[in-house]
């Protein structure tokens, strides 16, 4: 994903230096806009509940778990393999 982010911008950059002497000025602005998009986006998200555990918050991470629609879901299948199931025959009776 970074690869592609670093090719938008190289070629965003690339039209943009048709913009005349100050062409720089506005390369450098143009990396405001998605830097604010991040910012207003982010104001709304809640901390993460391990690092709320780790700071000893725990209301607070259970509050936050509550809030998230994978909270009200089915725990999910362990995804650790497991080992071969032993079959009911001995070594002896084949």
């Amino acid at each position: 994903m970074f690869s592609v982010g670093a090719a938008v911008a190289y070629i965003v950059g690339y039209f943009m230096l048709n913009l005349g002497p100050d062409a720089w000025r506005w390369m450098l602005a143009s990396s405001a806009i998605p830097a604010l998009l991040i910012l207003t986006m982010r104001l709304g998200t809640p901390e993460s509940p391990r690092w709320l555990l780790s700071k000893g918050r725990a209301e607070e991470a259970e509050a936050v778990l509550k809030q998230m629609p994978s909270a009200t879901r089915s725990p999910r299948r362990s995804r650790t393999p497991t080992a071969p199931r032993a079959s009911a025959a001995s070594p002896a009776d084949r």
